[in-house]
Formats: structure tokens, C-alpha cells, sequence
């Protein structure tokens, strides 16, 4: 039988809300991501130097790790024969789908949507919805 999961995430954590015989099992995973502010603009010495971005793509470098790093947390808790509903507010849940997509997860994606935060129950609610309609 088909485990249905749906997974609630941004930047700072992920939801997941596990549907298993008829019961619902919630857990969350925190996010170690960073969140730098990239600046751009003057980098030199001298104001007609071009601009150095060298920190900058550092500073990016480091958080597509920490995301990478991130998303194979939340995708170890999800098991392998999971239906899976995605949701967040921006593109972290493209991502997190991406990634999932990259590794040939065995995973079922059914749908990826933007959602706003939630409670957490209104996060099991919606996810037993979903699955029930």
C-alpha cells in the first residue's frame, strides 16, 4: 500500500505530515540554510575597477550546499512508497522537487503547490484532503 505524505516547506524547516492506515504522524526537520543577503555592486580598491563577485558567489555556492544538504535530510524521512504533495510559499518546493527528480527518488510527486504557512493542524487537514479528494 501507497504511504501518502504531503511536506510543508520553506527555507527555515519543512513539515511533514505522513497518512498511514488511516492516521496522521507529523514531524518536522529544521533547516541549517543560511541566509545571506548577496550584495553586489563595488568590490575594488579604486572606483573604476570592475565589480567583484567573488563573495558573493561564495556566499550562493554555500547555500545551494546547505539546501542540497537540506533537502536530503527531509527526503531520508520520506519513505520510498510515498505519494507525495508538495507545498511552500516560494521556490524552496521547486527545488526540494527538483532534487527529488535528480536522485531518481522512488517517490510518487503528485502535485507541487504554493501554499501559505499553516498550523499544524490545518497542515494534516489539508494534506488528508488532497488525498481524499
Amino acid at each position: 500500500m501507497k504511504i501518502q505524505t504531503g511536506i510543508w516547506l520553506d527555507h527555515a524547516n519543512a513539515h511533514i505530515v505522513r497518512l498511514e492506515n488511516g492516521e496522521s504522524h507529523t514531524l518536522t526537520v529544521e533547516s541549517a540554510v543560511e541566509d545571506h543577503r548577496v550584495h553586489g555592486g563595488y568590490g575594488g580598491s579604486d572606483a573604476h575597477l570592475s565589480q567583484d563577485s567573488r563573495s558573493d558567489r561564495r556566499l550562493l555556492e554555500r547555500k545551494n550546499q546547505q539546501l542540497k544538504k537540506y533537502f536530503q535530510e527531509v527526503i531520508d524521512r520520506v519513505p520510498a512508497s510515498s505519494e507525495l504533495l508538495i507545498m511552500g510559499p516560494g521556490e524552496v518546493k521547486t527545488g526540494f522537487q527538483q532534487e527529488i527528480l535528480r536522485l531518481n527518488s522512488p517517490v510518487e510527486i503528485k502535485e507541487v503547490m504554493t501554499a501559505d504557512k499553516m498550523t499544524q493542524n490545518q497542515l494534516v487537514a489539508k494534506v488528508k484532503a488532497f488525498f481524499e479528494g
